[in-house]
């Protein structure tokens, strides 16, 4: 794995980040030379209108897609010179991922769906696999519902199951795509208090998109985004 330095050492670096796409005849130009640096155990938001270059810059971070120019540097690990192979181990033990829509498993219980990204690294041994989920159960505040079927769930407590299992595999870097867009406003402030406290508590960076004034009011940071720049 290529271990190399980002800007100012920075623990996340995308430097002059170009993407376009092919739309018909048309030619996209979705991130048009995106340069961003983040800390380490930074609680940071992406803000900008649709079409703006959020989920594709997401979508970099998150090993699911190359640009046509730049660097992607990742707690020292340059994204781009890894084989797929490589890639998709990081992408799975150092990267976590929190949805709009969950995307947890409804027919599992709760503790079954957190327990699911271990289940592929046979390195970790089955007691500290289920101490990793029994620990954010409780941290989650999701104990008393821990051997319930996910589609038994609020939509609060669905994304509480999400935020766990984004973090059982002890990753550097969560990423989260508008976790809060399809809660009420009290369940989003439960969600977003949730998120700031395995924030401080794990260390973890945080970096998601979204539209919520609640949650751009509490960040650490806001990047704006706008035709594919960054404009503040």
């Amino acid at each position: 794995m290529d271990v190399v330095n980002g800007v100012g050492g920075a623990f996340v670096s995308l430097e002059d980040l170009h993407r376009s796409y092919q739309l018909g005849e048309a030619r996209v130009e979705a991130l048009r030379g995106i340069n961003l640096q983040l800390k380490k155990g930074e609680f940071t938001a992406i803000l900008g209108a649709s079409g703006s270059g959020k989920s594709t810059l997401l979508n970099m971070l998150g090993c699911i897609d190359v640009p046509n120019k730049g660097r992607v540097l990742i707690d020292g690990v340059d994204i781009l010179r890894l084989t797929e192979g490589a890639k998709s181990r990081f992408r799975n033990e150092r990267l976590g991922f929190i949805f709009q829509s969950f995307n947890i498993i409804a027919v599992l219980s709760v503790y079954d769906n957190i327990m699911l990204p271990l289940l592929i690294n046979p390195l970790i041994p089955a007691s500290e696999r289920h101490q990793r989920v029994m620990d954010l159960i409780v941290d989650v505040g999701l104990e008393p519902q821990a051997r319930s079927l996910s589609n038994k769930l609020s939509g609060g407590q669905r994304q509480r199951v999400a935020i766990a299992r984004a973090l059982v595999t002890d990753p550097v870097l969560v990423l989260a795509d508008e976790p809060t867009a399809n809660l009420d406003s009290e369940t989003t402030q439960q969600i977003i208090d949730v998120m700031m406290s395995m924030n401080a508590k794990r260390h973890v960076t945080f970096f998601f998109s979204t539209h919520d004034e609640k949650l751009i009011r509490q960040v650490n940071r806001v990047v704006r985004i706008k035709d594919g720049r960054i404009v503040e």
